[in-house]
């Protein structure tokens, strides 16, 4: 019996001392400075293949050893954000400053999952969120791609990543 559970201990840290340079290895392969060149849209009722789109606005994803850094214009409306005037109304520092994505702090990787966890951001709802936010990943040759979930379609979409260094 005793010989039983020290041969299911040894199997079970094998097993674990394996886990750990995999996920390591994942981790390590993201450090550096990405940038978003395409975003892949899965089909819809309207379209039955999956629609690939050039990403066009400006963005850049850094990941240290344990922080990460994402400041984006997703380009929403496929629109990029205005210039302002030299004395902006409210409405157009609206325009401005609504669509811009910003927000730096550390993360944690558990096997293909990105699990970001803010410390400072342009939405204060991201810092004081109760469930951080996570991403399925993966490495693609020399591309990273975010799988990126949204409510009401139907599957994720693929957010094709370049590394910049």
């Amino acid at each position: 019996m005793k010989l039983r559970i020290q041969v299911i201990a040894c199997m079970v840290s094998f097993a674990f001392l394996l886990a750990v340079p995999s996920a390591l290895a994942q981790a390590n392969k993201l450090i550096g400075v990405w940038k978003i060149t395409e975003n892949k849209l899965p089909p819809t009722g309207e379209r039955e293949d999956t629609l690939t789109i050039a990403h066009q606005f400006p963005n850049l994803w850094m990941f240290t050893k344990k922080h990460y850094s994402h400041v984006e214009d997703p380009g929403w409306f496929g629109k990029q954000r205005p210039d302002l005037p030299e004395e902006p109304t409210a409405k157009q520092m609206e325009a401005a400053y609504s669509r811009f994505i910003a927000n730096s702090g550390t993360y944690e990787v558990k096997g293909s999952t990105i699990i970001f966890l803010p410390m400072v951001s342009k939405d204060p709802n991201e810092t004081n969120a109760p469930v951080p936010t996570s991403l399925d990943f993966k490495f693609e040759g020399d591309s990273l791609i975010i799988y990126l979930r949204q409510p009401g379609i139907s599957g994720p979409i693929e957010r094709i990543f370049t590394r910049l260094e």
